[in-house]
């Protein structure tokens, strides 16, 4: 009889231990792409993103390209790229408008030849490579323009 007790008893606390696993399981459902994103704490809308930013980004065929990039507050930019070590004839200057992303993080440089994405953080711009997509590996670090001035 005791037996057949403790059976039970062991019965009982298994099944109960896995309702509580499920219920436990079935409170927490994977994020996917597909939710929504409400945030209001993005780059556009919380940053103080206009302003000067610089810095040398890496070149395949010289030492690096020194970039200036003017962000103003109507949304419009200024960017300057001088290839280094090919004199004054090797300095780009253009400017229009740019666009952020439906997030607010990214901005495109509308008229300009990708890449021409730049991810907007506090104090910096990460650029983008030619599909838009995030610099990973080595040489990420070497894609940073620094803020050096707010206009």
């Amino acid at each position: 009889m005791k037996l057949q007790w403790l059976l039970m008893m062991i019965l009982f606390l298994m099944g109960s231990c896995k309702q509580v696993a499920e219920n436990e399981a079935s409170r927490y459902e994977p994020v996917t792409d597909e939710v929504e994103f409400i945030d209001h704490h993005t780059a556009k809308l919380s940053l103080d993103y206009h302003g000067t930013y610089h810095g040398v980004l890496p070149c395949a065929d010289c030492p690096g390209i020194e970039t200036t990039i003017h962000l103003y507050e109507d949304e419009t930019y200024e960017i300057i790229r001088k290839y280094m070590d090919r004199g004054e004839d090797a300095v780009y200057r253009s400017s229009g408008v740019f666009s952020w992303d439906p997030r607010g993080f990214i901005i495109t440089l509308e008229g300009e030849t990708p890449p021409n994405q730049y991810f907007v953080a506090e104090n910096h711009l990460r650029q983008r490579d030619i599909h838009g997509d995030e610099i990973t590996g080595e040489l990420a670090s070497n894609y940073y323009l620094h803020k050096i001035q707010d206009d």
